[in-house]
């Protein structure tokens, strides 16, 4: 929780909107952060290198659907 704390924390500070999610996998649960939304997936590949560079992550463009 707290490397996600962070995570948001930088990512906030660098003028995303950013959110988490925790999700179930096989390892157990874990803390997906999220980055958008945007319409246009163009414009969200296009922030990918910016992201990559101001987290230190290899972020990726993914859907995301609302439950």
């Amino acid at each position: 929780e707290k490397n996600v704390a962070e995570l948001m924390s930088k990512l906030e500070e660098g003028g995303y909107r950013a959110f988490k999610r925790k999700v179930q996998t096989s390892s157990g649960t874990l803390t997906k952060v999220f980055v958008g939304p945007d319409l246009q997936k163009e414009a969200l590949e296009q922030r990918v290198a910016d992201l990559n560079k101001l987290t230190g992550l290899q972020g990726k463009v993914t859907a995301y659907s609302v439950e």
